[in-house]
């Protein structure tokens, strides 16, 4: 269970990572990063790293909706620790480093994966790549039905779950469960329910 504050820091380190290490970060491209690193994570994990929803947008899957106002940008003021420059390419907000206290080791070797594999392509080349037959985003933007899915939320675990034996599949259901369960009694400690809220 992470509290908002503790999303946003790793989001935002996410962010400072990504920039840090490959090249000519745009908007699409960092939305890309995000997304393919969440995939990995949860093919290896059976979890995601950033926590944030996809959905299934015209140029592929975006973070938290495919209304650029609700974007991942200004949801977690990544503008605090990258800056947008002339030409829409993101450079570090000076003193700015990566912090990997939000991380496990695979986790990081993740990011290290993604930076490794992407750090010369494009957000378009990316974009392509995402919108590849039985990727997440072709399942459920419905391109046989002209594109039916546009705006739904692509469910990414399940969809990464189905491509795995019968038997992982129930180990991660049963994964899943349990931290769903461990989360919930989390909640119901003292105070607990108001920080997540925010009220305190």
């Amino acid at each position: 269970m992470l509290f908002p504050d503790q999303i946003r820091n790793r989001v935002q380190n996410m962010a400072i990572y990504f920039v840090a290490n490959t090249k000519n970060v745009n908007r699409m491209k960092l939305n890309k990063l995000f997304y393919f690193a969440d995939k990995l994570a949860i093919e290896w994990t059976a979890f995601s790293i950033s926590g944030q929803d996809y959905f299934a947008d015209d140029f592929g899957p975006v973070p938290v909706s495919i209304d650029l106002a609700k974007n991942i940008i200004p949801k977690f003021s990544l503008t605090t620790v990258i800056r947008e420059n002339g030409d829409g390419v993101f450079n570090l907000v000076e003193g700015k480093e990566f912090i990997d206290d939000e991380f496990n080791d695979k986790e990081l070797k993740v990011l290290a994966n993604i930076c490794k594999k992407y750090k010369n392509t494009t957000g378009e080349e990316m974009s392509r790549i995402s919108h590849a037959p039985n990727e997440p985003w072709d399942i459920v933007w419905n391109r046989q039905n002209g594109g039916k899915g546009k705006g739904k939320q692509i469910p990414l675990e399940a969809l990464v779950d189905d491509t795995l034996r019968p038997q992982e599949k129930e180990r991660r259901r049963l994964l899943r469960e349990s931290v769903a369960k461990a989360n919930a009694a989390f909640l119901k400690l003292p105070g607990v329910k108001a920080r997540m809220e925010g009220t305190r």
